[in-house]
C-alpha cells in the first residue's frame, strides 16, 4: 500500500511534491523506453485499464524515442471506434471488442506490415463520428504503437505477426492510503474518468457512474488478467494527483441525482481533510493533464 503524505502545508511543499511525482514517473517511462529500444519490435501495443493514462504516456514514450533517434507512431485504436449511432442501434457495449471496426482495423495493421501507405481514422468524441482520415506511409525501422484498452484484447492481437510485436501495460496496482481513508486504484481512476468524461466527452456524472461497472466487468475479462504478463510496465500513478482531483471533485462537478449526490458524499467524507494543490502547479506535459485539462 501506498501511503502519502498529508502534512503538505505550504505552498513549497505541494510545489515540491508535483515535482518529485512528476520525475519518478518520467524516470519510469525513460527506463523503458530503453529497454524497449533494445528490443526493437516492429509493433508495441501499449494497454491498460480505463483512465490509466495511456494517451499521455504514449506521446511521451514517443518523444523518449525520438531523443534517441528512433522514429515512433502513434496509433490510436480509439480512432476505429464505430459511429455512436452504430453502437445504439446494435447495443454495443463501448468497452467490448464490438465497438471498434475490427475489418478497417485489420485492413490498417496488413498495410503497415507491408510498408504501405494508409488512411487511418479520425474519431471524434463530442459528435460520436469518424471526421476523417490521415494518411501515414510507414518506414522500414519505424515503431509503431497502438494505444488503447483494447490493445491487448485477443482479437486484436491476433491481428498482428506475433514475432514483431510486444505488450507494454500502464497503471497501477496498488492501495493508496490518504489520511485515515484508503482509495483503491479503480476509485482512483473512477475520479480521473469523472472529471474527464464530465469536461471533455459530452457526458454528465450519472452516465459515467451508470457505465461504470461495465467498464470494470470488461477490464477483468480481458485486460488485468493479461496485466503481469506484458513484456514492459509503467507505473503511472501520481502521488499528488488526489490533492489536484479534490477540487473538481468537490467543486466543479454537477451532481443532479441521488446516485449523483451518494457519490458526493463520498467523495466529501473521504476527500474534505485532503490538502488542495491548485491545477496551476500541475505541468502543461503532466501525464493529469489527459484528466483536468490545461
Amino acid at each position: 500500500m501506498i501511503e502519502l503524505d498529508t502534512n503538505i502545508i505550504t505552498e513549497k511543499d505541494k510545489k515540491d511534491l508535483v515535482a518529485r511525482s512528476e520525475k519518478a514517473y518520467k524516470d519510469g517511462v525513460i527506463a523503458t523506453v530503453k529497454k524497449i529500444s533494445e528490443d526493437r519490435p516492429r509493433f508495441i501495443m501499449i494497454s491498460g485499464p480505463t483512465c490509466s493514462g495511456k494517451t499521455t504516456t504514449s506521446h511521451i514514450v514517443a518523444s523518449e524515442f525520438k531523443k534517441l533517434g528512433i522514429s515512433a507512431r502513434i496509433i490510436s485504436i480509439d480512432d476505429f471506434f464505430h459511429s455512436r449511432d452504430y453502437v445504439n442501434e446494435h447495443k454495443v457495449d463501448i468497452e467490448s471488442i464490438d465497438a471498434v471496426d475490427m475489418e478497417y482495423f485489420s485492413g490498417c495493421v496488413n498495410k503497415i506490415s507491408c510498408l504501405e501507405e494508409v488512411k487511418l481514422p479520425m474519431f471524434d468524441f463530442v459528435s460520436g463520428e469518424r471526421v476523417g482520415y490521415v494518411p501515414y506511409t510507414p518506414k522500414e525501422n519505424d515503431i509503431v504503437m497502438f494505444e488503447g484498452i483494447q490493445a491487448l484484447y485477443p482479437e486484436v492481437l491476433a491481428v498482428f505477426p506475433k514475432n514483431l510485436v510486444k505488450t507494454l501495460y500502464l497503471g497501477f496496482f496498488d492501495d493508496v492510503k490518504a489520511g485515515k481513508y484508503v482509495f483503491n486504484a479503480k476509485e482512483i481512476r473512477f475520479y480521473r474518468r469523472v472529471v474527464r468524461d464530465t469536461k471533455y466527452r459530452g457526458t454528465d456524472v450519472n452516465t459515467v457512474i451508470h457505465q461504470w461497472d461495465n467498464v470494470i466487468d470488461n477490464e477483468d475479462e480481458n485486460i488485468i488478467p493479461y496485466a503481469r504478463n506484458t513484456d514492459y510496465f509503467i507505473d503511472t500513478f501520481l502521488p499528488y494527483e488526489l490533492f489536484v482531483l479534490k477540487k473538481f471533485l468537490m467543486n466543479d462537478l454537477k451532481y443532479k441525482t441521488d446516485i449523483d449526490m451518494a457519490l458526493y458524499g463520498q467523495i466529501r467524507r473521504k476527500c474534505s481533510n485532503l490538502p488542495e494543490i491548485p491545477p496551476e502547479y500541475v505541468p502543461e506535459d503532466s501525464m493529469l493533464r489527459e484528466f483536468i485539462g490545461t
